[in-house]
């Protein structure tokens, strides 16, 4: 046998006579490894140079599926392109966003800003601080457990600490400090960060952008295509789309809501409580009564057509127009 086995031919290798399965665990550090974790009975021997770790003793109560997101909650976080759930733990919650912590089972290999947790969830596990990571609420899936408070708040400490370089709270085990540049944890680390990618990059899309106009702009930039890539995706005016990244386009009257939602698909902005409301602000602060006599733009040849700006209805009515296109965009891009 060259390559390693599955984790269940692993684990499941004393109901099999498989000779040439016991003599690859046998001289794998891997296999070892991971058997070593699965039974819970890693030795120093099996670790090689380093040192042992003892887990504290803490368990997660259960909780109730599909509710909220809270601190101290275990979620299963939806990444982007990929089919794997992410279990982690939430440390802060917005009302557009949240702060998760990788969850690793690899406990063998955890090094200092590696918080350890005992059975959380059914194995040994370890959360991974220094890999925190923003999300969109959305993302939040089915709750797996909950917390004790005292582990919730020294969890949340160490987060802070890690973003304004402090100290690691006292009474919060870690693993011990990654040795130098030949410490095999390093690497590890380095594919940690690179599973968990998928998982924040619909946050970065659009957290940095203040308004809806620069998020599109913004996310047009990124993918290096011309306005008229996305104005002929949209079929709507040049123009149109032109004015739209300026910030000054009236979405009521020159974009209909199935045109914009073509471009917030093809330009994978995501569909979230973020995107909402910087659409609901431009709609908002753009929202103008036609000139008397203009034709409605939805019927121009063209789905979007600019149109010249009129004065301003009452907030009231700007602010219900807004929520009413925003609705109207949701159901059409969550059906």
């Amino acid at each position: 046998m060259t390559e390693c086995p599955s984790v269940l031919e692993l684990t499941t290798m004393s109901l099999t006579d498989d000779a040439s399965l016991r003599a690859h665990v046998a001289d794998c550090v891997r296999c070892t490894a991971l058997l070593a974790v699965w039974s819970r009975q890693v030795t120093d021997h099996e670790l090689g140079d380093l040192p042992s770790i003892d887990a504290p003793a803490v368990r997660a109560r259960p909780a109730e599926l599909d509710i909220a997101p809270a601190a101290g909650a275990v979620h299963a976080v939806l990444g982007e392109g990929v089919d794997r759930q992410l279990v982690g733990v939430v440390v802060e919650v917005g009302d557009e966003q949240a702060t998760v912590l990788p969850i690793s089972a690899e406990v063998c290999l955890a090094g200092d800003w590696d918080a350890l947790l005992d059975d959380l969830i059914g194995y040994p596990a370890m959360a991974e601080v220094w890999n925190h990571l923003t999300v969109l609420r959305e993302q939040i899936g089915e709750r797996l457990a909950l917390l004790p408070d005292g582990l919730v708040s020294r969890l949340d400490a160490a987060y802070d600490a890690a973003l304004r370089s402090g100290g690691w709270p006292e009474g919060l085990p870690d693993g011990p400090a990654v040795a130098g540049p030949d410490d095999p944890r390093i690497g590890f680390r380095r594919e940690e960060a690179l599973r968990t990618v998928p998982y924040g990059s619909s946050w970065r899309r659009i957290a940095d952008a203040p308004t809806f106009a620069a998020a599109v702009a913004s996310r047009r930039a990124e993918l290096e295509e011309s306005l008229q890539e996305v104005a002929a995706a949209a079929d709507v005016e040049l123009e149109v789309l032109g004015e739209l990244e300026r910030g000054y386009l009236d979405l009521r009257q020159a974009m209909p809501v199935p045109a914009l939602g073509v471009i917030v698909g093809h330009l994978g902005l995501p569909p979230s409580a973020r995107l909402y409301r910087l659409v609901e602000e431009h709609v908002f602060a753009n929202d103008r009564v036609p000139e008397p006599g203009q034709p409605a733009a939805f019927a121009r040849r063209r789905r979007g057509s600019a149109s010249k700006a009129g004065p301003a209805p009452p907030d009231e009515t700007r602010r219900r127009h807004a929520q009413d296109y925003v609705a109207r965009l949701r159901e059409r891009l969550e059906s």
